[in-house]
């Protein structure tokens, strides 16, 4: 009998596959799609609801716990004697964040319906969910840098086509403008960490990260000042993408915004990918403390 593991791959992929047919369909025929709003949720619930199952029938496979850095494909190659790669793994992290994200995912699909049903960008608001969800299990399995880098950026530009219709009055102009520039410096900060982990390992690849940040605080008690710019900007990354969460609190009690409580299942979710940048940096945190 297969194990679940075989099909784990699936969990981030039918996000991205329904999302990328759906989002295809629609361009090509917009009235007939826009139509079909009923079908294509109840396609987008069954497909996270299959991604979901997924993920937490792994729980009672019986090989787990042999196969926590189970790697699924992991494309790599060498450019100018720098490692990257494009892959897809579930090791202890991304294990303990994928039921978490699958919840939330769930959530915000069924409150983005009740929020957009009947109004005429139901369709593409869907879409851009469901885009959302694929990016996000896909940074959460990355096996590298650059991977979780690009899945980041992406995440960026769904987000500017989600909030659109959060702050639709003029009394939310201020807010959309401020989350606007939060995600921009946020993007910033992240592709700082990036060039920084570069820098200080050499490499782009999390497995090559991991073994030489071990393998180099282990030797050294002082750390480098580069480390110390790394912690601070995850810090700063991890203080703005917090407060992005607080705004969007602090809009949804405020009765004459008529901000949807979907908007902080979305901020709750866009905050996970700190949580598993900096579980990937423990070695650093545990020499600095």
């Amino acid at each position: 009998m297969p194990s679940v593991l075989e099909f784990y791959w699936l969990s981030p992929s039918l996000p991205l596959i329904t999302a990328s047919c759906i989002g295809l369909i629609f361009v090509l025929f917009r009235k007939t799609v826009a139509r079909l709003s009923k079908p294509v949720g109840f396609l987008f619930f069954l497909t996270f609801l299959v991604s979901s199952i997924i993920v937490f029938s792994l729980f009672f496979d019986d090989k787990v716990s042999s196969a926590i850095n189970y790697t699924f494909f992991d494309w790599k190659t060498s450019l100018i004697d720098v490692q990257v790669g494009i892959g897809l793994c579930i090791d202890s992290i991304s294990y303990g964040l994928y039921p978490i994200t699958s919840i939330i995912l769930i959530l915000l699909l069924i409150t983005s319906h009740y929020y957009m049903n009947k109004k005429r960008e139901y369709v593409p608001f869907l879409i851009c969910i469901g885009f959302f969800g694929a990016f996000l299990l896909y940074l959460l399995g990355s096996t590298s840098t650059i991977e979780s880098l690009i899945c980041w950026l992406l995440l960026g530009f769904v987000s500017i086509q989600l909030r659109k219709q959060w702050y639709l009055n003029r009394e939310t102009t201020s807010s959309l403008k401020i989350n606007f520039v939060l995600d921009r410096i946020s993007e910033f900060l992240f592709v700082s960490i990036v060039f920084l982990l570069f820098f200080i390992s050499h490499s782009f690849r999390f497995d090559d990260l991991t073994i030489f940040l071990t393998d180099t605080l282990s030797r050294t008690n002082t750390p480098t000042n580069l480390l110390y710019i790394l912690i601070a900007s995850l810090l700063i990354l991890t203080g703005l993408k917090f407060l992005q969460v607080c705004i969007v609190v602090i809009d949804m009690l405020n009765s004459k915004l008529l901000i949807d409580k979907s908007a902080f299942l979305y901020s709750i979710g866009y905050f996970l990918p700190v949580v598993f940048l900096a579980l990937k940096l423990k070695p650093i945190f545990y020499q600095i403390i």
